[in-house]
C-alpha cells in the first residue's frame, strides 16, 4: 500500500528548499481480471508520485509550473523551426529541404 507523507521539496528552478508537496511513493499494483474460467492476477508497477500543495516563495513559480516540472512535461513542446535550427546548428546530417526536381 502507499505511503503518502507531506514534505518540503527544493524547486525544480531554483533548486531551493521550500516547496510543500505531499510525496507517495510507488508500489506493486494488481488487477484482478475474471471470467468463466477463473481469475488471473496481473502486477503492474505504479511510479511515485508529488502532489505539489504550494509555490516556491524563492522565485516565485506558481504550483501549476512546479507540478509540470516535477511531472517530466514542462520543456516538451518546442517549436519545430527552432528544432531544425537546433539540429542544423549541431551539425547533425539533416533532410528537412525540399529540393525542386
Amino acid at each position: 500500500m502507499p505511503t503518502a507523507g507531506s514534505s518540503e521539496i527544493e524547486c525544480p528552478f531554483c533548486y531551493k528548499l521550500g516547496v510543500k508537496a505531499i510525496h507517495r511513493s510507488g508500489y506493486m499494483g494488481h488487477v484482478t481480471s475474471r471470467n468463466s474460467t477463473g481469475s488471473k492476477v496481473t502486477y503492474h508497477r505504479v511510479p511515485e508520485s508529488y502532489d505539489i500543495q504550494s509555490g516556491c516563495p524563492s522565485c516565485g513559480k506558481t504550483k501549476k509550473e512546479i507540478q509540470e516540472a516535477v511531472d517530466g512535461k514542462a520543456g516538451r513542446h518546442m517549436d519545430p523551426q527552432k528544432a531544425i535550427e537546433r539540429l542544423k546548428q549541431s551539425g547533425l546530417p539533416t533532410r528537412f529541404e525540399s529540393k525542386p526536381r
